[in-house]
């Protein structure tokens, strides 16, 4: 029984740190497009 809670909460941890991880690079594409575009634009 233990061994399920422990393997639950890893999945857990795993995919909170999966959906961090992909917000994190989705943020960070976004911030490098935004200042590409800036780039492009305003010179």
């Amino acid at each position: 029984m233990r061994s399920g809670i422990f393997a639950l909460s890893g999945v857990r941890l795993l995919r909170l740190v999966v959906g961090t991880g992909l917000l994190l690079a989705g943020m960070a594409l976004l911030i490098a497009h935004g200042l590409s575009w800036l780039r492009m634009h305003c010179w």
